[in-house]
């Protein structure tokens, strides 16, 4: 059997960032919170736990130390609205927002000032999304191709797959081409992303199993796994406790990660693939 681990692995930028700036408050000592969680990735919030951080979920339950404490606002961003509440509550707010996550929610605050309607390639429940609404309320959030009005822009959540983003805006145009006046298309995907959604189209091109690790409720390694599931098996994990023995019968297996999976889960990934391996000679 031969593994093959993709070259793009480990922390995107944002997450990094996100990460680093939580480590360095936890280690002042004082209490840290986060609001949400601040990455998708079950074993990496488990080790902020461990380390002393908590999990805010909403304004309405905020804890009695509130004005002792940080509160760090997660990658995916926030209602603005809701951060300005929230800096009433807590000692300090800190804010690690992705930076192109933010360029994202200025580029469509821009666009709706100069009369534009927004609509946005995204998944309306996810928490990126959730928090663009906050800069443009009446933003339209779909996955499914939608009506424009006579000017509109268009703009794609961060982490979705840029060849579905693709068919979203050619079945719209297709639709409704005479119908729209004026229009802007913008591409605000994430390239980090976007780099390993190529890797792992070729990689699944190239393999009888791809193995995605990551966080089940992460929309960028979910997308890895559907884009992987077009050319071969596919399957998603979390961690190396769900490899299956009857993996070995692969002859060739690529294991590939999304951008909230740390460096070390994949190379536990495969190492243990690699045990599987001799096990079963």
């Amino acid at each position: 059997m031969k593994i093959l681990t993709a070259d793009n692995i480990g922390f995107c930028f944002g997450v990094r960032k996100a990460l680093e700036t939580i480590h360095s408050l936890l280690r002042t000592g004082r209490k840290t919170y986060m609001f949400g969680q601040l990455v998708h990735n079950p074993g990496v919030i488990e080790s902020l736990r461990t380390l002393g951080a908590e999990i805010v979920e909403s304004l309405d339950r905020v804890p009695r130390d509130s004005k002792e404490s940080f509160l760090v606002i997660r990658a995916h961003g926030i209602d603005p609205q809701k951060k300005e509440k929230l800096k009433r509550h807590f000692f300090e707010v800190v804010d690690t927002t992705c930076p192109i996550v933010g360029k994202l929610f200025s580029t469509v605050q821009r666009a709706k000032r100069e009369g534009y309607r927004i609509v946005v390639f995204g998944k309306v429940d996810h928490p990126e999304m959730e928090a663009l609404k906050g800069y443009v309320e009446d933003a339209v959030v779909s996955e499914s191709p939608v009506k424009p009005e006579r000017k509109t822009a268009f703009a794609s959540q961060t982490t979705m797959s840029i060849s579905e983003y693709s068919i979203f805006l050619q079945q719209i145009l297709q639709k409704y081409f005479e119908y729209v006046k004026e229009m802007k298309i913008f591409n605000t995907i994430c390239e980090a992303t976007a780099k390993r959604e190529r890797e792992v189209e070729r990689l699944a091109k190239e393999n009888n199993l791809v193995i995605v690790v990551g966080g089940k409720n992460s929309s960028n390694t979910a997308k890895l796994a559907r884009i992987a599931s077009r050319f071969t098996r596919s399957v998603q994990i979390e961690s190396e406790r769900e490899l299956k023995k009857d993996f070995v019968n692969y002859d060739k297996i690529a294991v590939v990660a999304g951008t909230s999976t740390p460096k070390s889960d994949v190379e536990k990934v495969s190492n243990k693939l690699q045990i599987l391996c001799q096990e079963g000679r």
